[in-house]
């Protein structure tokens, strides 16, 4: 009696490892990571997420999106995705190839911004309005220093370029240190700056947003996957290409950046347009998001 009951608790035990086997293979189960800070293009990215994953219901079936939020470093936020633990896909700018194979998530190869991240606007002083309204030639900007955070990879395009760059400290540290003189602009994406400086107190006091002036360079943001989940890239990869096809990765951008669309369509905007030499050629050649061109107008 005893060896029977062993005999079938084993065979309950192998049915239900079997079921978890069968149950993982097809787990489309999606921890997106938010790391709290720039929560408009956030929405955006999960909501473009959920939109490439519900494209490919009748081909995958069922799968599930959650949004986990951790104040992760970005360095950690990669091995997090990597271990496939808290969570397993995130959103950012193409990232070179050079990294350890902790850090190194899966690509999925299909910008979802169109490059709208790499627009930026510039945080400057009040009491230097008058030095950026005459500022009309690279060259003149070029002798300005601008404030970056440490570590991001903004850094290395604007020093590619032959600008001086200030890398300093964090996000929420940047501001104050342009208060303090320590860099005379802080260039933010066009979709962050207005959220970035609400919540700070300098704003409307001491700094302000330098108008007409906008800085350009191609910056594809793609998702990256657990390199452990290559099913994950798979049907995410397969959605974003049918919302691509349809354009309803088009209207969904332009559902929640319609405001900033319209500031860079502004007809006396000054572009600085910058060398992206560290994305592939594809993502270049495919040419920023507005129609006119994008040059430096020199009224001289």
């Amino acid at each position: 009696m005893i060896r029977q009951t062993i005999i079938v608790i084993i065979i309950v035990w192998l049915m239900s490892l079997s079921q978890i086997t069968l149950s993982d293979s097809n787990d489309y189960s999606y921890r997106y990571w938010d790391w709290g800070k720039t929560p408009r293009r956030d929405d955006f990215q999960f909501a473009a997420l959920q939109l490439a994953l519900d494209k490919t219901i009748a081909s995958h079936g069922a799968f599930s999106a959650v949004r986990i939020k951790k104040e992760f470093s970005t360095l950690r936020s990669r091995r997090e995705v990597n271990r496939d633990q808290f969570v397993n896909v995130r959103a950012g700018p193409w990232l070179p190839n050079e990294l350890s194979a902790t850090e190194d998530n899966r690509r999925i190869p299909l910008p979802i911004l169109e490059n709208l991240l790499g627009y930026r606007q510039l945080v400057i002083r009040q009491n230097d309005l008058a030095v950026f309204n005459e500022v009309r030639s690279l060259d003149q900007l070029q002798q300005l220093v601008a404030g970056q955070g440490r570590g991001w990879q903004d850094v290395d395009i604007y020093e590619a370029n032959d600008y001086k760059v200030a890398a300093e400290g964090q996000l929420t540290a940047l501001l104050p240190m342009l208060h303090n003189r320590r860099f005379d602009y802080l260039p933010l994406s066009v979709i962050e700056i207005e959220l970035i400086m609400a919540e700070s107190s300098l704003c409307g006091q001491d700094l302000m947003i330098a108008p007409n002036i906008v800085i350009y360079y191609p910056l594809p943001v793609i998702f990256y996957v657990s390199n452990k989940r290559p099913e994950l890239a798979e049907r995410l990869e397969q959605g974003l290409i049918l919302a691509r096809e349809d354009g309803s990765l088009d209207a969904l951008r332009e559902k929640h950046f319609s405001q900033e669309m319209a500031v860079l369509r502004d007809a006396n905007n000054r572009f600085f347009v910058l060398k992206n030499p560290f994305i592939p050629p594809q993502f270049v050649s495919s040419g920023p998001l507005f129609a006119r061109p994008l040059v430096v107008k020199d009224d001289a």
